[in-house]
Parts: C-alpha cells; sequence; structure tokens
C-alpha cells in the first residue's frame, strides 16, 4: 500500500491574488451598504473618508451614492468629503502607537500607505461624480479636519486612519462641533489591526472617544477581516 504524496501549496492554496480581490470585494460591498444605509434609513449629512490611499474604496463610495440617486431622483444630492495627507502615514509618536505591534513590525510606518496623489484621485472621481459632488481635502487631520465647513454634519464617515493618534485628529473635532448626526454610520477600516487589541489604533480612539463625549452606539458587525461598522445613536452635542 503506497501513501499518496502529501498536498503541496501549490496545489493546495488559493492565489494570493484571489484571496486580495475578494476582501477587496468584501470591503467595497460593506462600505456600500453603509451608503445605502445613510440613505435608506434618512441619516442626515454629507459622506466622509478618512484616507484614501489607492481610491478604491472613495470609487466605490461614489459609485453607490451615483447608482442611488439615479435610481431614487427624490433623493437629496449628497456631498464626498476625502481626506488624506497624500504623503503617506505620519511619524510614530503617541504611546499607544509607538507600542501597537503594526507599528513595531513596521506595517505603519512613516511615508507607509502613499499610493495616489491628489491629482491622481480627482482624476479618477472626476470619472464617476461631477467635481462639485465631492471635495479632496490636503493635509494632516489635526490640520484639515478643522478646515471643513463648521456647517457641515456627516452621516457616513469610512475611518482608514490606521494610527490611533490619526484617529483621533480625524474624529475628535468632528464629534466636538457636533457634526456626526444621528444615526451616522462608523465604518473603521483597521479594527482588528494590532491583534484586534483595544489598546491601540482606531479601537483605543474609539473607545477614548466614547467615553470623552458619551457616544451611545450599535455595533453593526464586521465586513471584511479588520473592518467593524457603528451606528451612531447620540452623545454630548449630538445635533438633534
Amino acid at each position: 500500500m503506497f501513501r499518496k504524496k502529501p498536498p503541496t501549496v501549490e496545489n493546495q492554496s488559493t492565489p494570493i491574488a484571489e484571496i486580495q480581490t475578494t476582501m477587496s470585494k468584501a470591503r467595497a460591498t460593506g462600505l456600500q451598504e453603509a451608503v445605502y444605509y445613510c440613505y435608506g434609513s434618512a441619516v442626515a449629512g454629507d459622506l466622509v473618508e478618512l484616507g484614501t490611499m489607492s481610491g478604491f474604496t472613495a470609487r466605490a463610495i461614489g459609485e453607490a451614492m451615483l447608482a442611488l440617486e439615479a435610481q431614487y431622483s427624490y433623493l437629496p444630492k449628497k456631498k464626498l468629503y476625502l481626506l488624506d495627507s497624500f504623503v503617506g502615514l505620519p511619524e510614530p509618536v503617541a504611546a499607544p502607537d509607538l507600542s501597537s505591534p503594526h507599528v513595531k513590525l513596521g506595517h505603519w510606518a512613516a511615508g507607509g500607505c502613499k499610493v495616489l496623489n491628489r491629482d491622481d484621485l480627482f482624476a479618477m472621481m472626476t470619472a464617476i461624480l461631477p467635481a462639485e459632488r465631492f471635495e479632496i481635502v490636503e493635509g494632516w487631520y489635526n490640520e484639515s479636519v478643522p478646515t471643513l465647513p463648521s456647517t457641515a454634519t456627516f452621516g457616513f464617515i469610512h475611518v482608514d486612519c490606521d494610527l490611533y493618534q490619526s484617529t483621533i485628529d480625524a474624529l475628535d473635532p468632528m464629534f466636538r462641533r457636533g457634526q456626526v448626526t444621528s444615526g451616522a454610520v462608523l465604518c473603521f477600516d483597521d479594527w482588528t489591526c494590532n491583534r484586534a487589541s483595544s489598546a491601540f489604533g482606531e479601537q483605543r480612539a474609539f473607545i477614548e472617544l466614547t467615553e470623552r463625549y458619551d457616544i451611545r452606539s450599535s455595533a453593526w458587525g464586521y465586513y471584511t477581516w479588520s473592518g467593524a461598522r457603528f451606528i451612531v445613536h447620540d452623545y454630548n452635542g449630538c445635533p438633534a
């Protein structure tokens, strides 16, 4: 009796490119579902993405907006704000970042995650949405987010900030100024990074912000291996 030849990586594994494509589709679907929720549940406010990288998710969001508004002409025309430094991640300086596994392993290093520049992103988005329907804001979040119109409110927030400090810099001004509407959906792209520990990254930042602003929210579940969604019900300073 002969033993069968053991399976090899080559004849058993799914090609990494196919896995990455599947995950990308799941990410796009999860974000588009959140866009549909905002329109379908009459959540007030515009849409904002914090961290654009390759523009893949910005495109997915824009396509969902366009499809919904084309099908339902009575829906309000919302605006999409796209924020990025366009020079990659900042230098990690906050204690929760310096001690995080992703930073220690070099996954999140200064200058990392830089793909498109501002002009590239603009060209990509104008193929989907009219230029007046979106706005690209360049700079670090602690400088760019406060420049958003004080009258602007947001019902959809895609948080692809990676680092703890970047997440604080991006979201704190929005909650402080009461720009996050009741029912708003927050999609955290890197929620389960850093061993899914609440001591680091976006998890640590949202926990602190929840305590700071007495945020009451509901978990909406995971939409990728790393992404999680939450619906904000109210908080100190929440607009009526």
